[in-house]
C-alpha cells in the first residue's frame, strides 16, 4: 500500500503550530527559537516526512544547484579538480550538475541552457571554448579556471612562477636540451604564464630548449597518438641532437681526453651500463635529452 504523503497540514496538527510557523521551519529557519525547530525536526521524523526540492524551488526560486563545464575527466588536473568541487557539498550543501564539453563551442553553449533550465544558481567553467564576454551575457554568477575571464571572475594560479620553478628543476638537474610540449592555445589565457617562465629561464641560463605546441585532441586516444607522432619525431632527430651534445661535451681542447669520443661509443655506454630496456633508440635519446651526461662524470668512462 502506498504511504501517505506528509503535508505541511500534517505536521501542524502533530506539533500544535500553524502551518506558517512550519513553513518557517523550511524557509527561514531562524526566526523560530531552537526549542520549537527541536520540535518540527522530531514531527518530522516521526511521521516520515520527506521534502519536496521541487516544491522549495518553486516558492523561492533557489534550487541550490550549481552547473560545472569540465573539458574533459581523461586529464588527471580535470578529474582531480571535479573531485575537490563535489568535495565541497558536506560544507555547502549545493549539489553540481556536470557536463563535458570536449572543448566545442557549440555543445557547451547548449548545456548552459540545459542549466539554465534547472534554475543552477551559479555557473564554473574549466574549459575555454566559450568566451567570458559570452558567459557574462547569461546573467548568472560565473567563475572560471585558469581561463580567460576579462568579463567574469576566474580563479588562476601563478603559471609563469610555475614554469620557472619546473624549468630551474631540470637545470640543476644538469639537462643541457629542454622540451617544453603544450597544446595550441592563445597568448592571452593564463597557462600562457608556463611558456613565458620557461623561455625566459632557458635564455637567462643559455639553455638549448625547444617549444613544441600542437593540437592534442579531445580525448585519451587523441592525445595519447599526438605525443607518440612528437615522440616518434624527436627520435627521428635524435641523432642529430646528440651530435650536437656530443661535440659540445666531449671533442673541446681539454686534457682529460686524449682523442675524441665517438658518438657510436656514446651510445654503447648509455646501452651497456645505463639501460635495461629493449628500446634502446628511445632510452638513449631519453639519457641524451632528459639525464644530461656530464663531462667530467663521462670522461672517465668512455673508451674508444
Amino acid at each position: 500500500m502506498k504511504q501517505k504523503k506528509v503535508t505541511f497540514a500534517d505536521i501542524a496538527a502533530y506539533t500544535g503550530f500553524s502551518k506558517t510557523t512550519i513553513s518557517r521551519y523550511f524557509n527561514n529557519p531562524d526566526s523560530l527559537t531552537l526549542e520549537n525547530q527541536e520540535k518540527i525536526t522530531h514531527a518530522l521524523d516521526v511521521l516520515g516526512y520527506q521534502e519536496n526540492k521541487l516544491a522549495k524551488v518553486l516558492a523561492n526560486g533557489k534550487s541550490e544547484f550549481v552547473g560545472i563545464i569540465i573539458p574533459n575527466l581523461y586529464l588527471h588536473y580535470y578529474s582531480e579538480m571535479l573531485n575537490q568541487l563535489l568535495s565541497t557539498y558536506e560544507k555547502y550543501n549545493y549539489k553540481f550538475l556536470v557536463f563535458i564539453g570536449n572543448n566545442k563551442k557549440e555543445i557547451e553553449e547548449k548545456y548552459i541552457h540545459e542549466l539554465m533550465a534547472y534554475k543552477i544558481e551559479g555557473l564554473i567553467v574549466l574549459s575555454n571554448t566559450i568566451s567570458s564576454e559570452e558567459l557574462a551575457s547569461y546573467k548568472l554568477p560565473v567563475v572560471t579556471i585558469e581561463r580567460e575571464c576579462d568579463h567574469v571572475c576566474s580563479v588562476s594560479t601563478d603559471n609563469y612562477l610555475g614554469g620557472v620553478q619546473a624549468t630551474s628543476l631540470l637545470i640543476r638537474n644538469n639537462c643541457d636540451v629542454i622540451l617544453h610540449i603544450n597544446s595550441i592555445f592563445s597568448d592571452t589565457l593564463p597557462t600562457y604564464g608556463r611558456i613565458q617562465g620557461f623561455e625566459d629561464i632557458c635564455n637567462e641560463h643559455h639553455i638549448t630548449h625547444e617549444l613544441i605546441q600542437r593540437n592534442m585532441g579531445n580525448t585519451y586516444q587523441e592525445t595519447s597518438a599526438q605525443l607518440k607522432n612528437i615522440f616518434n619525431e624527436i627520435e627521428d632527430n635524435g641523432e642529430c641532437i646528440a651530435d650536437d651534445l656530443i661535440k659540445k661535451l666531449f671533442m673541446k681542447d681539454d686534457r682529460n681526453i686524449k682523442a675524441p669520443v665517438k658518438y657510436d661509443t656514446l651510445k654503447r655506454y648509455c646501452i651497456s651500463n645505463l639501460l635495461k630496456d629493449e628500446d634502446v633508440d628511445k632510452a638513449f635519446l631519453w639519457i641524451i635529452l632528459k639525464l644530461s651526461v656530464t663531462y667530467n662524470f663521462m670522461t672517465n668512462k668512455l673508451t674508444d
